[in-house]
């Protein structure tokens, strides 16, 4: 067997540099069963390990090639405008996004990612991206660790700082095993890796990573050398490397839905930026147009199948403008809902845990299932999914009616001046809920979640209030509803003083 080199960092060094590298890389490997793993630092045990750590540290060879020798910044890395950009496969992609946990949290996110170190992350996101620097508080003003872009992308933040046998992430407390990548091959082994033997590098490498080192030995030498000519390419003289990791909005939601949709919950990017989400319609416009509106209802419904309809007056519903109402009607939308949290289940989920069985250290939180209060939860409408394998079942459906602003024209008469009618958030608030299981259509496995739904909710009691007309035997969009809504807003204007 030998390493398997990944290809993600061809060409963004010399090849010939590239080739000693893997040749050194190879013979460390082959090695490894001539040495003792009891004599080894643990996380070097391994051939398996170790083929994982040099293969991954091919990313910095690419860059500190150019910079310790005195090169230029080819493929990046010299500023936070100019960051090396790290290319990971699909598998490597989800790797790393799930090991940033599933609270879009910046805090938590970093304590997420140092505590997912190792295994979960595997050798080529494990080795590149160690201790994210960036999560130190004295550096965030500089650079935040994360950046979500506006439709559900987001980007990785580090910067790296070379310092001989210590590690070079500033907030990291300790050495770790890619460093020894630096002291065998990178750092002051950048010029022996130009011009000297494999086997001497390979004997430096089983050194360094002895429990009981030969300080008198390679490459302890040329850290402790301070004559030695090739120092100024130590660890420690180099310039910090600036990198970012970044994964589109499908691969975020693709590797880590719950990551994905709590920082949607959390307002870090918008529902409009997420495919398959349903337009709330536009506000109410002036009243000098004429255009009818649907004032609030309130109907009691069982939340279930078969108990409920989907037009208006089948269910309790705030406030709708003319524009609101057609968009209901063309949708066929039912019942108003909220999801707490989105759980994709207890086999594929990350941290929406068993309530009877929660990892150590994250029992509490308030955002698992059973636990949530729904801070941060999402909100949409019922709907009869009308095709594909789970047709005819009852879905729910992503739309933002819940922070909808309807002023100025969401009052009794439709006129300024009116009786304000309770915005959608206010009539949420005040309404019954009752839970239902559904599935989540916004997934394209279109997975089961358990939803808020409002089964009946407060009217307004000021006798100016309309309670709305049954509209439930009429067909939506027909001439009959057309005729009927512009009859109720003929008796509002009566009743309620005309338009303004």
């Amino acid at each position: 067997m030998s390493i398997s080199w990944d290809s993600r960092f061809d060409g963004t060094y010399p090849e010939p540099f590239q080739q000693r590298y893997r040749d050194l890389g190879e013979a460390i490997y082959d090695d490894y069963p001539n040495r003792d793993p009891l004599f080894l630092k643990p996380r070097a045990g391994r051939a398996e390990d170790f083929g994982g750590i040099w293969s991954a540290g091919e990313a910095f060879i690419a860059w500190a090639h150019g910079n310790l020798t005195g090169g230029g910044f080819p493929n990046g890395g010299g500023s936070w405008g100019d960051p090396f950009e790290y290319s990971y496969d699909a598998e490597d992609q989800c790797r790393a996004l799930r090991s940033l946990g599933c609270r879009a949290d910046r805090d938590k996110m970093c304590k997420e990612f140092n505590l997912r170190k190792g295994g979960e992350q595997g050798f080529a996101v494990g080795n590149t991206i160690f201790q994210i620097s960036q999560c130190d508080p004295s550096l965030r003003e500089e650079q935040e660790p994360f950046v979500w872009g506006s439709d559900g992308s987001i980007c990785i933040y580090d910067r790296y700082n070379f310092e001989d046998e210590e590690d070079f992430t500033l907030s990291a407390p300790g050495p770790f095993q890619i460093l020894s990548v630096f002291a065998a091959g990178v750092g002051c082994g950048i010029a022996a890796l130009n011009d000297s033997p494999i086997g001497d590098w390979r004997d430096a490498w089983f050194n360094y990573q002895s429990i009981s080192p030969n300080r008198n030995r390679e490459p302890y030498l040329r850290w402790n050398d301070p004559d030695n000519p090739v120092k100024k390419t130590c660890p420690g003289k180099s310039r910090y490397m600036y990198t970012k990791a970044c994964f589109d909005a499908e691969r975020v939601k693709e590797c880590n839905p719950e990551l994905f949709y709590d920082a949607l919950g959390r307002g870090v990017f918008n529902y409009s930026s997420i495919p398959g989400t349903l337009p709330v319609g536009d506000k109410q416009p002036s009243p000098y147009l004429g255009l009818p509106f649907q004032p609030p209802v309130s109907v009691d419904i069982v939340p279930a199948p078969d108990y409920f309809g989907f037009t208006y007056g089948d269910y309790s519903a705030p406030f709708n403008s003319w524009s609101q109402g057609t968009t209901n009607a063309l949708y066929d939308l039912g019942p108003y809902a909220k999801l707490n949290k989105f759980w994709p289940g207890i086999e594929d989920t990350l941290c929406s845990i068993d309530d009877n069985n929660p990892p150590s250290g994250q029992k509490g939180e308030d955002d698992f299932k059973g636990k949530n209060k729904g801070e941060n939860g999402l909100y949409g409408r019922i709907i009869i999914i009308t095709s594909g394998a789970n047709a005819g079942e009852l879905g729910f459906i992503l739309q933002d009616w819940y922070h909808f602003d309807d002023e100025p024209y969401n009052t009794s008469n439709g006129t300024a001046s009116g009786e304000r009618y309770p915005s959608k958030a206010e009539w949420w608030e005040g309404a019954v809920k009752s839970p239902m299981t559904v599935r989540f259509v916004n997934l394209s496995s279109q997975p089961y979640v358990d939803v808020q739904v409002a089964a009946s909710a407060p009217i307004p009691t000021n006798p100016n209030f309309f309670p709305g007309p049954n509209l439930s035997a009429y067909n939506d969009l027909s001439y009959d509803m057309l005729l009927l809504m512009t009859s109720a807003a003929v008796v509002r204007s009566v009743f309620s003083g005309g338009w303004l």
